[in-house]
C-alpha cells in the first residue's frame, strides 16, 4: 500500500508540475531552450529567468536534452561570459587583463582572476603579442599628410619618377637598441647564451643619410 500511495504521489508532482510549466510563456519557453543548447546549468537558467528549476529540468526532458557529466570544478565564466571578454579585448574597451577581470566584477559580480580570464580567450582563438612602435601623430600631423595625399592623388607615374626619397638612420656600433631574445630549458641560468654584452656609453653610433630614385638608391653619407 506505501509503494502506491508514492506512486499517486509522484503522479500529483508531476501533473502539478506540468501545470506550471503550461503558466510558463513561450518567450521563456524559448529562452530555455537556448540556454540549454549554450550549456547553462538548470540552477542558472532558473536564477535568470526566475522560473522553478524542476520546470527547467522538465522541459530539458521534453526537448531531449542529455546533461552531460564535466570532470572537475565548473568553469567561472559562462559562453556569455566568455563572449563578453572576448568583445570588449576585441574593441579595445579592456585593454589588458587586469582591466577585464574589474570590468566583470563591477558588471556582473564575477569574480575572475587574471589566468581565468586568459585561458579562456585562449580557447577562443585569441593570442597576447607585443604592441607594434608607431610615432604619434598630432592633429597638425594628419591634417598636413591628408593635404599632401589630396594633391598628389592625380600625379602620374612620370611626375612620381621626378621625385627623390630621402631619410636618415642611426646605426649602433655595438649592440643594437631593439629587445633581443634566447631558447633556453632554464631561462634563470645566466651564460654566454642568456646575456647580452654592453659597452659603456653604448659602444658609439653613426648617423647617416641615403636617398632613393626611379633610377636606383644614391649615395650613403655619413652625418657628421
Amino acid at each position: 500500500m506505501k509503494e502506491i500511495d508514492d506512486s499517486n504521489k509522484r503522479t500529483r508532482e508531476s501533473e502539478i508540475i506540468f501545470m506550471k510549466m503550461g503558466k510558463v510563456s513561450q518567450q521563456k519557453k524559448n529562452n530555455m531552450k537556448s540556454m540549454l543548447e549554450k550549456g547553462f546549468t538548470h540552477r542558472e537558467i532558473s536564477s535568470r529567468l526566475h522560473v522553478p528549476r524542476s520546470t527547467v529540468a522538465l522541459h530539458s526532458k521534453k526537448l531531449n536534452f542529455k546533461t552531460k557529466s564535466k570532470a572537475g570544478r565548473r568553469s567561472i565564466l559562462s559562453e556569455r561570459d566568455v563572449s563578453f571578454c572576448v568583445r570588449q579585448i576585441s574593441t579595445g574597451n579592456n585593454s589588458t587583463l587586469r582591466e577585464l577581470s574589474k570590468e566583470l566584477k563591477n558588471r556582473f559580480d564575477i569574480t575572475a582572476s587574471t589566468d581565468t580570464i586568459s585561458r579562456a580567450l585562449k580557447k577562443k582563438g585569441l593570442k597576447s603579442a607585443e604592441k607594434k612602435k608607431n610615432p604619434l601623430l598630432s592633429r597638425k600631423n594628419i591634417k598636413a599628410r591628408h593635404e599632401f595625399a589630396k594633391n598628389h592623388q592625380d600625379w602620374t607615374l612620370n611626375d612620381w619618377e621626378r621625385v627623390i626619397f630621402s631619410d636618415e638612420t642611426k646605426i649602433n656600433r655595438f649592440n643594437s637598441d631593439g629587445r633581443t631574445w634566447f631558447w633556453a630549458r632554464d631561462p634563470t641560468v645566466l651564460n654566454d647564451q642568456s646575456v647580452q654584452k654592453t659597452a659603456k656609453h653604448g659602444g658609439g653610433k653613426i648617423m647617416v643619410w641615403g636617398c632613393m630614385t626611379s633610377e636606383g638608391v644614391g649615395y650613403l653619407c655619413k652625418i657628421v
